[in-house]
């Protein structure tokens, strides 16, 4: 009976300190269950998406910003952002990290830029937002390039990225019909009839805005188009075809 009870006493010690010490496994333990990484965090810049409906899309605004940024700071950015241009068009952007410094952004027909050097906080640090709607139905990635991103003191905190998206949803975008402005200075005049001529008779390469100057719709710019511009300009026709 003592050797039992002494046995007992053996086996209830080694459950206690297998419990204690991480060795046992009672029910309601997660023994043998591995814990849950954490998420690296990002160094370096992300957008956001948008879905827009056509054939009126409304214009949405996203972000550029970048997370998890440490001590002594965001000193200095460069960080592009790329779409398709045949889906998506950007129509402005806005440099707003507060404070005093030199910042700016700029918009191209495919890519936009933000860029600063100024001291910009630890954080996550908003580097500025931009206004994109749809041309015809698709899918566009946002794709963010990190150029540079430094601290204040001139190192490098990180070049990773999350690229955003943009969903155009709906039947195409019709476009305007042609308005004889070849050069698109808000006038159809002279000067545009000049250089559809010009144009035709193969003194001009290219035209800067073609989808202008078809006025008639046939399929070609030439001189029936300069034609029927020179006779808008005169006031012997009262518009354009449409």
């Amino acid at each position: 009976m003592t050797l039992r009870i002494g046995i007992g006493l053996v086996l209830l010690a080694a459950v206690v300190i297998g419990v204690r010490f991480g060795g046992g496994s009672p029910e309601g333990a997660s023994a043998g269950v591995p814990p849950t990484p954490t998420p690296t965090p990002l160094h370096g810049c992300k957008t956001g998406h948008a879905s827009l409906l056509l054939p009126d899309p409304e214009p949405a605004t996203l972000d550029l910003h970048c997370p998890n940024v440490l001590p002594p700071g965001l000193g200095h950015w460069t960080v592009d952002i790329a779409w398709d241009a045949a889906i998506v068009s950007v129509l402005s952007c806005q440099a707003i990290v507060p404070g005093s410094g030199d910042q700016s952004c700029s918009v191209g027909e495919d890519t936009l830029r933000f860029e600063g050097d100024m001291a910009a906080g630890t954080g996550d640090i908003e580097l500025g937002t931009f206004t994109v709607t749809c041309l015809r139905a698709g899918s566009s990635e946002l794709t963010v390039t990190v150029v540079r991103l430094q601290d204040v003191t001139q190192r490098p905190i990180g070049m990773g990225a999350e690229h955003g998206s943009v969903e155009c949803s709906g039947p195409t975008a019709t476009p305007p019909p042609a308005n004889g402005d070849a050069n698109k200075d808000g006038e159809t005049n002279s000067v545009d009839a000049l250089l559809v001529l010009q144009h035709d008779a193969g003194l001009l390469a290219e035209l800067a805005y073609p989808e202008n100057c078809d006025v008639n719709e046939d399929g070609a710019i030439n001189a029936l188009d300069a034609e029927l511009v020179l006779q808008f300009n005169a006031g012997l026709i009262e518009g354009l075809p449409d």
